[in-house]
């Protein structure tokens, strides 16, 4: 079963990603976690991992988080919707949805 993981040194080419198409996305606006991403933790594997280490001591026990799909994205919708995501409004063309990751 799909599941959210801690973020981990060994997702840094798909967290990279992530921002890119974040930073791409006209319809929404940029989330505070890609404009406040520690410089270095995007040009160096060394800086990335601090930054890692520092965003896991400064959780505190979150139980949730919002997770983000286009509207016309029908199979990402049902895979949210199967893992307990609680539809939350639409956002431009994004559907923002509550998802546990406990």
């Amino acid at each position: 079963m799909p599941e959210l993981v801690d973020p981990a040194v060994r997702l840094r080419t798909s967290f990279l990603a992530a921002v890119a198409e974040f930073r791409a996305d006209g319809d929404f606006p940029v989330p505070w976690f890609v404009t406040e991403i520690d410089p270095a933790a995007l040009t160096d594997a060394a800086g990335f991992s601090a930054y890692i280490s520092r965003l896991l001591n400064e959780r505190q026990g979150g139980t949730q988080a919002v997770l983000t799909c286009d509207d016309t994205n029908t199979a990402s919708r049902r895979v949210i919707e199967a893992n307990g995501g609680r539809f939350i409004d639409m956002a431009g063309r994004k559907r923002r949805y509550r998802v546990p990751t406990s």
